[in-house]
């Protein structure tokens, strides 16, 4: 009975859409006993492996990623795509290494991780990934490799690189002396193969500006996630407050219609790691703030449940979830049974707590005439009162029923999280939007003009949301100011305890400038030697000083112009116009080294996880961020770019063609 329950559950997995969670929740009972099914597989299976003792038990991450040109290539790729699905069980229960593997298609879906390899050749490429080693990018030859043995030789030599012990003596009885050919490709050569595809896109069409903005105000300070990639990831993995979902405890939890966030992650990937340790610590400050434990939680209905996932242990509840290896730094929300929100980027706890704040709200808040003006202040009923929100997008209808109030909920909804949006009726008055910016000294609000269209309303939100400037002496979000077409950008350094007339200045400048400039060709920053990260390791790589503030930087893509020790009575409107007769030294910015301003982040994230020396890369030339690319361009002419509206790639999974990844299933 339990086969018939696992086949069916696995066709069912086949005919379901990889983002459909109901579908997932459905099958995911059917699977539950799985772990008795497998044990009698293994005592099965484990005889016609290797003599000695025991294997321990491990995990690794792996992704078959190619592309056809040719039949023959095509064959080749199911040759392997058959052998990594054979493989799976078989080295699950002789050798104790659970392989999740996934295959992605480049020639027939345009992933974001296809633009990492050749855009126009042919390739096979086998990442692998574990906790101990990292990941490794490997080349199978279909020439060298012409068949299913020589295939499986290949694999097993590039697995045990990544395994306990050696996985050769696992091999089939038929494969005999054959031998198989796998290529580890080396980082020289993957920097080429993104020079190559940043002129590639180039040539095919000429870059234009994207109308709507894809970073909220609160996500200016998120994590740089290859600074991660980075450190060394050995946390404490058993968080007292969260729920660490097994078999059909999370599908309960969903059916159940109430609140639950929950984190897929691996302890194979550093970020995901680093990220698990994040979501422990925000349970903790969760559940201190609203002195709900955990126990309680899983009680009150009425409460959101925080829990996790480990899919290096659940590997069968995220494939039935369709959690892909790039999905496992992703929280999800669900509510009433369906997935309301998710959180792709990585911030520190504030940014979760703010976050789970904004989606336990709703997409869209009603507000009577006082939540009205408390709106305008930057109140929002659940926030603090100290601590105005900094944008805030207010709608006023006659009535819930018309087209405008509709199409503004549906943009709600596909902001949800992220962006805070109220309304309020009045039978008297047409329907009209403002955003409110309380902090802002200039433009305090912006007026809504056009059709009520939803592109329309998604570029009035994400723009009139911005702050004039960024505050970044505390990290920035890396899509901000590192991407193929990166704007320029302004920086005031400065202290606050002495430099109050400068300040005030930079930002009315500022704020001026932006206001007249809603291309948002240029950017403004500022940082704040008081209440920032430590800066030394920043203003070495700029050949500055803190007695030569305060000063203004001016950072384009090759070269960075400081003017220092500027006067309180400073024509600072010169600076805000990017005019540099003034700038008095000038550094060149190498590609092949690490921005400067990566120093800032690296300190952000030493301050919150603990200090681990770490050497700075460059950033890449195309960035990818999570399914996304560049996220202030829209390239109309570039396959690979975000298909329909960005903000609902960035809310729905199912908007992101990286989850319709093909998934080996055992």
């Amino acid at each position: 009975m339990l086969y018939r329950h696992l086949i069916l559950a696995l066709f069912l997995l086949e005919v379901c859409s990889t983002t459909s969670a109901e579908c997932a929740r459905k099958t995911q009972s059917l699977i539950n006993d799985d772990e008795n099914l497998s044990q009698h597989t293994q005592e099965a299976e484990t005889k016609s492996g290797p003599p000695g003792r025991q294997p321990t038990k491990h995990f690794v991450q792996t992704t078959f990623i190619f592309r056809d040109l040719s039949e023959d290539d095509r064959l080749f790729s199911h040759m392997v795509m058959e052998k990594l699905h054979q493989l799976r069980p078989k080295l699950k229960a002789q050798a104790k290494l659970t392989m999740d593997n996934e295959n992605i298609d480049c020639a027939q879906q345009h992933f974001q991780r296809c633009r990492e390899y050749p855009l126009k050749k042919s390739y096979h490429f086998f990442v692998v990934e574990d906790s101990v080693h990292g990941a490794a990018v490997y080349s199978i030859d279909r020439k060298l490799n012409k068949n299913l043995n020589a295939v499986e030789m290949a694999l097993l030599d590039a697995l045990s690189r990544h395994s306990l012990h050696p996985l050769v003596g696992y091999a089939s009885k038929e494969v005999g002396n054959e031998l198989g050919f796998m290529r580890e490709v080396r980082s020289a050569e993957l920097e080429k193969f993104a020079d190559d595809n940043q002129k590639e896109m180039a040539a095919r069409s000429k870059k234009s500006a994207s109308s709507i903005f894809t970073q909220s105000p609160y996500e200016t300070a998120l994590l740089n996630e290859r600074i991660l990639e980075l450190r060394r990831h050995d946390f404490n993995y058993k968080p007292a407050d969260l729920q660490q979902f097994q078999g059909g405890e999370l599908a309960e939890a969903i059916d159940s219609g109430r609140l639950v966030f929950v984190l897929f992650w691996s302890n194979v990937a550093s970020v995901s790691s680093h990220t698990f340790e994040l979501w422990s610590r925000v349970a903790s400050l969760w559940g201190r703030e609203s002195g709900i434990s955990k126990k309680a939680q899983e009680v009150d209905q009425e409460e959101p449940l925080l829990g996790s996932v480990a899919c290096h242990e659940q590997t069968d509840l995220c494939t039935l979830f369709a959690i892909s290896h790039q999905n496992q730094h992703t929280l999800y929300a669900y509510k009433n049974e369906k997935l309301v929100a998710t959180q792709l980027s990585i911030g520190d706890e504030i940014f979760y707590l703010n976050w789970m704040r904004m989606v336990a709200k709703g997409s869209l808040i009603q507000v009577n005439k006082i939540g009205l003006e408390n709106a305008k202040k930057g109140v929002i009923e659940g926030f603090s009162e100290n601590v105005p929100r900094l944008a805030v997008t207010i709608g006023v209808f006659p009535c819930e029923h018309t087209e405008e109030f509709k199409r503004y909920k549906k943009v709600a909804e596909m902001l949800n999280g992220r962006y805070h949006l109220v309304y309020s009726i009045d039978r008297k008055s047409a329907a009209s939007i403002s955003t409110y910016r309380p902090l802002e000294t200039v433009q305090g609000s912006v007026e809504y003009i056009g059709n009520f269209d939803s592109k329309s309303l998604l570029t009035h939100v994400t723009h009139a949301s911005l702050p004039s400037v960024f505050d970044i002496g505390n990290g920035f979000t890396t899509q901000l100011f590192f991407h193929a077409s990166a704007k320029p950008l302004l920086v005031l350094l400065f202290d606050s305890s002495t430099d109050v007339e400068v300040h005030k200045n930079f930002v009315e400048a500022a704020g001026k400038s932006a206001m007249n400039n809603k291309a948002r060709d240029r950017l403004y920053a500022q940082i704040d030697s008081r209440k920032s990260v430590q800066l030394d390791g920043f203003l070495s790589q700029i050949n500055l000083k803190l007695d030569q503030f305060p000063a203004l930087c001016l950072m384009e893509k090759d070269e960075i112009k400081c003017g220092t020790n500027i006067a309180p009575d400073a024509e600072i409107a010169k600076y805000t116009s990017f005019d540099s007769l003034s700038f008095t030294q000038t550094i060149d910015v190498d590609s092949r080294s690490a921005h400067p301003l990566k120093y800032i982040q690296l300190q952000q994230i030493n301050n919150i996880f603990g200090y681990q020396e770490v050497a700075l890369l460059p950033e890449p030339k195309l960035v990818g961020h999570h399914g996304h690319g560049n996220h202030h361009d829209m390239d109309d002419g570039d396959e690979g770019a975000i298909s329909g509206c960005p903000m609902m790639a960035h809310l729905d999974q199912s908007s992101n063609s990286d989850n319709d990844i093909e998934r080996d299933e055992l």
